[in-house]
């Protein structure tokens, strides 16, 4: 028996493995009682400074007696009356040695955080496409191998479908014109963009890491109520998804660095630093696309519209013996084709150039009219 799921598939029932896996631990605590306790000391942990009062966590030294037999453990604070006493504990009928005090906090604090935990980690593994790409296919077997991954790379450009269909007037219009705009495009200068580290993102990590170690503090000294452990997970769970999706630049941890990176018939200008083409003896390119180029990808469902970023595009080349490396951003369909027709002109000039396409000129042709016409 094989069962075969797509991402998002895959993302839920990977959240359902970990809400399963916390209501199977917290179906043992069916078989407990609750017993009284008394407090016999109080204890205090330092997470920091060995005198900051800011970071103690306070524990109460308890026993509680099952049957003839008395048993000691330590439980937080938990907003106890110190002066009571006395308060309530929940144990094992079968194992009356493991116990927790009998409050919200204690009984779902630390499933709560479990969960909250594993669901951010679960959601940045499914949500980066370096990881799991868009058309992966998780399939899961009776027999060895239990889990087999399928698909799980960036479609070549072979595999995307140009498809024989009957133009209108507008379409096959429309469609000479972008194949007389590949064949004419030959710019001598290409600007492209390349990722700089957004100062803006060491303000974010660091508010973040604060509220996340804050929640966790507040949670194990019982001074976050339901409200809050609802509220502030949320908030925890929301920010790195956010972050990771938004196209706003004020909060993305990279943004484009404009122009930065510059393509010529004379070589490769990155910034101050300039790479004459008669010092380049070989490039690798990796051309997948320019900025905002729709088209239609083929998934395990059928198709999606998808739309390129126009930022997965790589170049690799040896200049003095020393290999460079950038990852740039085209920013429209002109410059896409310039740059190809760029890397014929290197090769022309004596420079080993393998060029790799992700999608081929039929393709993107056929999807920019299949968008701007339709």
């Amino acid at each position: 028996m094989i069962v075969e799921l797509n991402k998002r598939q895959t993302y839920f029932a990977i959240l359902i493995f970990w809400v399963f896996l916390c209501l199977v631990y917290q179906s043992i605590w069916i078989f407990s009682r609750t017993a009284t306790a008394e407090i016999y000391g109080v204890s205090k942990s330092n997470f920091g400074r060995p005198h900051s009062t800011l970071r103690e966590v306070t524990w109460l030294e308890a026993s509680y007696r099952v049957g003839e037999k008395i048993y000691y453990d330590s439980y937080l604070k938990d907003g106890y009356d110190l002066q009571n006493y006395q308060f309530k504990v929940r144990y094992l009928i079968f194992c009356p040695s493991l116990s927790r005090a009998d409050t919200f906090v204690s009984n779902w604090g630390p499933l709560i955080l479990f969960f909250v935990l594993m669901g951010i980690v679960t959601s940045i593994v499914f949500i980066r496409k370096d990881i799991f790409s868009d058309q992966v296919v998780i399939q899961l077997h009776t027999r060895r191998p239990f889990i087999k991954i399928e698909n799980n790379q960036i479609e070549d450009y072979d595999v995307h479908d140009i498809e024989k269909e009957k133009l209108n007037e507008t379409q096959q219009t429309l469609k000479e014109k972008l194949q007389a705009e590949e064949r004419s495009s030959q710019k001598s200068d290409i600007s492209t963009s390349v990722y700089k580290f957004n100062p803006n993102a060491i303000a974010i990590f660091a508010g973040y890491v604060i509220l996340f170690f804050w929640c966790f503090y507040s949670l194990l000294s019982g001074s976050m109520g339901y409200t809050g452990i609802i509220f502030f997970g949320s908030v925890l769970v929301f920010i790195p998804l956010y972050v990771q999706n938004t196209n706003n630049p004020v909060f993305k941890a990279k943004i484009p660095d404009e122009g930065s990176l510059l393509f010529s018939l004379g070589g490769v200008q990155f910034k101050e630093e300039f790479y004459p083409l008669e010092n380049i003896e070989a490039a690798v390119v990796y051309l997948e696309s320019f900025r905002g180029f729709t088209y239609r990808e083929r998934v395990t469902t059928g198709k999606v519209k998808t739309k390129s970023s126009g930022d997965n595009n790589k170049i690799s080349f040896r200049y003095n013996q020393e290999v460079m490396d950038f990852i740039f951003i085209l920013d429209e369909s002109s410059d896409y084709w310039s740059f190809k027709n760029l890397m014929s002109s290197w090769s022309a000039k004596g420079v080993n150039v393998l060029l790799q396409k992700v999608f081929e000129d039929d393709f993107v042709i056929q999807e920019m009219v299949h968008f701007k016409a339709g």
